[in-house]
């Protein structure tokens, strides 16, 4: 399971300073860990490491003077600040995540406004394209491939406007991974796809976590020894996975 904070097509975001800059304001390991704690690490791309094709852009880079700097560029300032609509539903980790982002961005001139609702009027709120943000989302769940979580950014095949990119590169860039049947080139168009994305900040890796379905209901909770011992800690830091055995209560 992965998650990436989207800034998707909503027309406060589409000046790419802006973005770049609300990148540079997230302290990922340390948002990651204030959300979901020591059952996860930081993410190093927009697809899980575990999927086909998945390339590491490298280490998140934190800091806040040049988002700051950006951001001025871009116009805004201290007494000129971009606001944005956020829409989250009222669970405890929608409202860790939204809080914790409204805590960052502020630092940067962007007000984030959350809003708790529930979950059919956060859903009307994504397909109509009145929300600025997507809280993280998750890929890699029932899939080994990329091609779904590529997908879902193609206007041709999404109506929800929020999560569409139609940036012409972009969209070349995604047909050819869709119809290349040649693997070493398919593997070359993904690699290219995920750097795109993250050096356009359309797509903000922030952690993995893992995931488990289980379909016993006298299975009540499941982690893995490398989770709990080798995770991300509320500093950030990360001290290598491992693997390890499984554990489940019962």
């Amino acid at each position: 399971l992965h998650d990436a904070l989207p800034i998707y097509h909503t027309e406060k975001l589409q000046d790419a300073r802006v973005r770049e800059a609300v990148s540079l304001a997230l302290d990922t390991a340390n948002f990651a860990a204030i959300v979901w704690g020591n059952a996860c690490r930081p993410a190093t791309s927009v697809l899980s490491s575990t999927m086909t094709y998945y390339e590491s852009q490298g280490d998140h880079v934190y800091d806040p003077d040049a988002a700051r700097k950006l951001m001025e560029e871009a116009g805004y300032s201290a007494n000129n600040r971009l606001e944005l609509e956020i829409w989250g539903d009222p669970g405890e980790s929608s409202q860790r995540q939204l809080t914790t982002l409204q805590a960052y961005l502020a630092e940067i001139y962007i007000d984030a406004n959350p809003n708790f609702v529930d979950v059919p009027e956060v859903i009307e709120h994504i397909i109509t394209g009145t929300t600025d943000f997507l809280l993280p989302n998750a890929s890699g769940i029932g899939t080994n491939h990329p091609y779904e979580v590529v997908m879902s950014t193609d206007p041709a095949s999404n109506a929800n406007p929020t999560q569409v990119i139609e940036d012409e590169e972009y969209v070349a860039l995604a047909a050819a991974a869709a119809t290349e049947l040649d693997d070493e080139k398919e593997a070359e168009d993904y690699a290219k796809i995920q750097e795109w994305l993250v050096g356009n900040h359309y797509l903000i890796p922030i952690a993995e976590t893992a995931n488990v379905i289980l379909y016993r209901p006298y299975v009540t909770s499941f982690i893995t020894k490398a989770d709990q011992e080798n995770m991300c800690s509320l500093d950030g830091a990360l001290t290598g996975t491992t693997a390890g055995d499984t554990e489940a209560t019962i």
